[in-house]
């Protein structure tokens, strides 16, 4: 077997589970926490951009501006996840703010500096660097004031998990 025939197996497992992860978020809506409704968000706008990527990278269509647009939706997204996770009015400000800042950045990058014809790494590389502080600034914080009995129980303890995992990987 070719490494590309394994690489392509490997990444419709994954969305497979991504598919999954949705469909399971959208049985149970009413039923979840704000943290899992924002993440299942986030699943639907990886996922959706996942195949509009591949299928315009299969027929030679540069699919950059859909990585564009899905940073700055992703960090909406997980900007909402963070101001609500700290529980104060002034950290949700901040996460607010700065979402304000990607959305008007990610515009002026895209029209003006680097274009949708490449990669957007002038908006990514900044809010990974946000996204990896946050988490380890989240980790601080739950163990500072001990919050959580059980933090393993807790949704967005392994959603933070997640974040600093995903994020410090892509960083690299």
């Amino acid at each position: 077997m070719k490494d590309s025939e394994l690489l392509l197996i490997l990444a419709n497992i994954l969305l497979i589970l991504m598919a999954i992860a949705i469909v399971t978020g959208a049985v149970r809506y009413k039923r979840l926490g704000y943290c899992q409704k924002i993440i299942t968000l986030v699943c639907l706008a990886s996922l959706l951009t996942t195949l509009i990527v591949k299928e315009l990278w299969k027929n030679g269509v540069n699919n950059h501006l859909f990585f564009h647009i899905y940073a700055v939706v992703e960090y909406v997204l997980l900007a909402f996840l963070y101001g609500k996770a700290f529980q104060n009015k002034h950290i949700e400000m901040f996460y607010r703010l700065s979402a304000v800042v990607i959305i008007s950045w990610g515009l002026v990058n895209a029209l003006f500096i680097q274009g949708v014809e490449v990669a957007n790494s002038y908006v990514t590389t900044p809010s990974f660097i946000i996204w990896i502080a946050s988490a380890l600034f989240f980790f601080f914080r739950i163990l500072n004031e001990l919050r959580y009995e059980k933090m393993e129980k807790s949704a967005l303890f392994w959603i933070n998990i997640g974040v600093l995992i995903y994020f410090s990987g892509s960083f690299v």
